[in-house]
């Protein structure tokens, strides 16, 4: 692990969430921020991994020919 430092506007943190009252209370939510944002990004990019091993390049067309047909029937 490392140690990072950011600055934040303090009043706009506390305009999302009032009751982030302590330069303590502000470090753990922004931690969890972090913490929320990074295990995300694990997520899909392992969705993304998944989706492209078990696609094959006509299934892949297909969806695409689908998709373009149903945008272009709308018009």
């Amino acid at each position: 692990m490392c140690t990072v430092n950011i600055k934040v506007d303090v009043s706009v943190i506390r305009s999302i969430n009032p009751a982030l009252t302590s330069i303590e209370s502000i470090e753990r939510w922004l931690q969890n921020q972090v913490n929320f944002m990074i295990q995300d990004q694990i997520e899909n990019k392992s969705e993304s991994r998944e989706f492209t091993h078990n696609v094959t390049v006509e299934e892949l067309y297909g969806a695409i020919e689908k998709d373009i047909t149903e945008i272009y029937a709308d018009l």
